[in-house]
């Protein structure tokens, strides 16, 4: 990998940045343009190999790094703020830390979600839940002037949902792949309606072009027994013209973007 040059988001930092073992001494310089990188004695032209994410059968990790390093510095404690800090927050405080996590906090957390996804399919559902995100500090401040204030800001999502999202047959089931980058797009919606027709429910409807159109649903302040209350990510599928139309239409109050 001497010379590679990827961006800070790519997920071959989540898992290969140095060190990779005992007495490595590699090290990851930044640079802003091909110039830069030929300055940093990179190759702008280099690119991973076929298969570089495949663990080696001996030790569980990708092929070059030892056995317990493939982690990047510090996503470790990052992960440990998100799951165990973020939900005592209060909604604009837990906001604003998510929003100052480094760029490629959204890409580390869509590979454990999508061990997370994987393992729910594989089994049965056993209660348990992923902090996935949070929501945006302009969200919580629109939650609060639309009479919703949320409790907290992290997004969670139960493994039952995902059971029930992918093992029941439903209409419109969003594309699993896609689904396993969650993380990413609950970063990056194209709008996000707010939906009080349910006063006891208030949810959030998460839109994106993906396909024709996909809808993500998450209740706000959603109590879990012996959890607490959380922003539940519960469902999502595929919409059409006609459903975002009827959405608008029956009072949906656009809190973020465009329809």
């Amino acid at each position: 990998w001497d010379g590679l040059a990827l961006a800070p988001d790519h997920p071959f930092w989540a898992t290969h940045a140095p060190p990779n073992g005992w007495g490595c001494t590699c090290r990851i310089r930044g640079a802003n343009t091909e110039a830069g990188i030929r300055r940093a004695k990179g190759d702008p032209s280099k690119t991973l190999p076929d298969g570089w994410q495949l663990p080696d059968p001996k030790t569980g990790a990708p092929r070059g790094i030892d056995k317990g390093w493939d982690y990047a510095p510090g996503a470790s404690v990052v992960n440990e703020v998100i799951q165990r800090k973020l939900p005592g927050y209060p909604a604009p405080i837990g906001a604003a830390l998510l929003a100052a996590l480094p760029a490629n906090t959204s890409r580390r957390l869509a590979v454990d979600f999508a061990k997370f996804v994987d393992e729910t399919l594989a089994g049965p559902a056993r209660g348990k839940v992923m902090v996935v995100g949070a929501l945006k500090p302009e969200w919580v401040k629109a939650l609060h002037e639309s009479g919703v204030p949320p409790a907290t800001a992290e997004i969670a999502v139960r493994d039952h949902a995902v059971w029930h999202s992918f093992r029941d047959a439903k209409a419109g089931r969003l594309d699993l792949s896609w689904y396993r980058d969650l993380p990413l797009h609950l970063a990056n919606p194209e709008a996000v309606v707010l939906d009080k027709s349910d006063p006891d429910r208030p949810v959030l409807l998460l839109l994106y072009p993906s396909g024709a159109k996909a809808k993500l649903v998450v209740s706000v302040n959603y109590s879990i027994k012996k959890i607490g209350v959380m922003n539940a990510l519960e469902s999502g599928r595929t919409l059409n013209r006609n459903d975002i139309g009827a959405l608008m239409g029956s009072g949906g109050i656009l809190i973020w973007g465009k329809v």
